[in-house]
């Protein structure tokens, strides 16, 4: 693996803003606040990481620079029906009746909340590809790069920049602009996402790059 991570495309080098959309992926109070379904999952780490903040930068700084922000939320319907329950995640969802539109709990965190002209878009899975109509708003905006921020490191940011690859488009996942229930999980997943993002970066690398 270390040796495939030197062929790294380097994407910072040469972004170009025009065609690059930054995600902000699952920045729910159910997701990541401790009054939230999964508050006793991913509070903790969301708090000691200080990755809300840094994300709130990358934010910044993209939208200054006139980049897209695309924001991700997983929402259901009253009751769930929409919910395939087939793995513990979505029963634990279900169970505790989390993510519902309407609610506070599937609303974006106060800190990260959407602009007048930013995009949001809505699924019930896992990927931020999946179910939702993300590839229509890229396509409209003639999008080649999307920069990867959210929760969690190993699900839906995982997926998200799987799919994204397979789809053909440069990754640029921002490490320190995502978090897990654990150092352990974010660190396990990073070992394999150096590896299929165009690039893995720190926040601040990426600001710098865009000047």
């Amino acid at each position: 693996m270390k040796g495939l991570i030197e062929h790294s495309l380097k994407g910072l080098a040469r972004i170009d803003r025009k065609r690059t959309a930054v995600l902000a992926v699952h920045w729910q109070v159910d997701a990541v606040k401790p009054e939230g379904i999964l508050g006793p999952t991913f509070a903790a780490m969301v708090a000691d990481t200080g990755v809300i903040a840094r994300t709130v930068s990358v934010v910044a700084a993209a939208r200054a620079a006139g980049m897209p922000i695309i924001h991700v939320r997983v929402c259901y319907w009253p009751g769930h029906a929409d919910l395939v329950r087939n793995n513990a995640l979505f029963n634990a969802v279900a169970e505790k009746n989390g993510f519902v539109r309407g609610t506070r709990g599937a609303q974006f965190i106060e800190e990260l909340q959407p602009a007048e002209r930013d995009f949001v878009v809505e699924h019930s899975r896992i990927s931020s590809f999946h179910g939702s109509d993300l590839v229509s708003v890229l396509a409209a905006r003639n999008i080649e790069t999307i920069v990867v921020t959210g929760i969690a490191t190993n699900v839906a940011v995982d997926h998200t920049v799987r799919d994204a690859v397979q789809l053909g488009y440069n990754v640029i996942l921002l490490e320190d602009c995502c978090c897990s229930s654990s150092k352990a999980h974010h660190e396990a997943a990073l070992l394999t996402l150096r590896v299929l993002a165009t690039e893995v970066a720190g926040a601040q690398r990426f600001i710098d790059a865009i000047g």
